[in-house]
């Protein structure tokens, strides 16, 4: 299912943790996975664009970074000890870039400094498609709603909260998203009395990330219109 945003360039969902590439001209969109910034240390929301684009990039190590690595040299150059891979793409948000990486397994969590990692062969193939000026929008959406046929789709992932959770424990505890009720009512409209809350309760129990139907139209001569 795809995250309530505008469907050009690329838009990034945290709580998915999934890069979206939507092409204007095939009227397709490409997903991949991706790794965010762990707590105190969080990939910001919002819009901004492509700037730049570097293969074999050299790494300017901040020095908030450095202030947790001492031995962390200032610069590090091209080739396998480089943390952003063989490709980094600079956003209009200083100091956050959207690169490959050299530790493969950091995909899919949170753990970085804020910069989204994706695998080096996802990294690789984007990297020619997407072009200085392209938009990029960055959501945090735990629940993502989608009609696909006659069923209300509906797919929850974990918040940040319990993403972090999850990461130190393996596990997390029950939460609701905000006004999630006016979320899932307004998605079903006039068919909101066939809801199915207790589906809805279990995805949000279980924050799964796999698509689950919470409101089916019965079709057929002897349906209700």
């Amino acid at each position: 299912i795809l995250p309530a945003a505008p469907r050009e360039g690329i838009v990034l969902n945290l709580a998915d943790q999934r890069l979206y590439v939507f092409n204007s001209e095939t009227a397709s969109v490409e997903s991949v996975p991706i790794g965010i910034g762990r707590s105190a240390w969080g990939t910001p929301t919002g819009r901004t664009e492509v700037v730049r684009k570097r293969a074999n990039p050299f790494w300017y190590v901040p020095k908030s970074i450095r202030a947790e690595d001492p031995e962390l040299p200032a610069v590090v150059r091209p080739g396998p000890g480089n943390p952003l891979g063989q490709f980094a793409i600079n956003l209009g948000w200083p100091s956050y870039l959207l690169h490959g990486t050299n530790e493969p397994y950091g995909v899919g969590r949170r753990v970085s400094h804020g910069c989204v990692r994706l695998y080096p062969e996802d990294i690789s193939r984007l990297f020619t498609e997407i072009s200085i000026g392209l938009p990029v929008t960055v959501v945090d959406q735990e629940i993502k709603l989608a009609w696909v046929g006659d069923a209300l789709m509906m797919e929850a992932h974990p918040s940040q909260e319990q993403a972090d959770a999850l990461e130190a424990d393996g596990k997390f505890g029950p939460a609701k998203p905000a006004k999630y009720e006016y979320q899932i009512l307004d998605a079903a409209g006039s068919h909101a009395a066939r809801l199915d809350w207790q589906a809805v309760t279990r995805a949000l129990d279980e924050r799964t990330g796999m698509p689950a139907a919470i409101l089916r139209i019965a079709t057929g001569p002897n349906s209700e219109s």
